[in-house]
């Protein structure tokens, strides 16, 4: 509670301040930063995906080289769970749309997609958390 003295209006101020700067501060910290395997999942993972959602997906998601559009880009159809089957030697086949950047203008990226099959090399944590798609060995898709 305030005395109604000039000096304890701002001092009041003040505290709401600081309390509210305070409340978020500690909200943020709760949410933390977004987990290594959590990006991989953003950019990598998009199951049922199709070629001809590139574009949307590539900008829906904000996947992007700094402020420029990302020239390529791998999206696996599977979950993250059986894309962390493929840590370290995993051998697990997945479809894989490819989006390739066609045009860039100030504020979108345009992409052209294919669908292949082959297995994606996933680099990962000491948790099984992938963190890194490396490569993706392609093949022959199963008749």
């Amino acid at each position: 509670m305030c005395v109604c003295v000039p000096v304890c209006v701002c001092m009041c101020v003040s505290i709401s301040i600081f309390a509210g700067v305070l409340l978020i501060s500690a909200a943020l910290m709760f949410l933390g930063p977004e987990t290594a395997d959590a990006t991989f999942a953003n950019r990598h993972i998009n199951p049922g995906m199709t070629p001809g959602q590139c574009t949307d997906v590539m900008n829906r998601r904000n996947i992007r080289d700094g402020n420029k559009c990302k020239p390529l880009n791998t999206f696996i159809d599977g979950s993250l769970e059986e894309v962390s089957a493929n840590c370290g030697n995993g051998r697990n086949k997945f479809d894989v749309i490819l989006c390739n950047l066609t045009k860039e203008t100030r504020n979108r990226c345009i992409y052209d997609g294919a669908e292949y099959y082959g297995i994606p090399v996933v680099k990962c944590d000491a948790n099984n958390n992938p963190y890194h798609l490396d490569r993706v060995i392609y093949t022959i898709p199963p008749q």
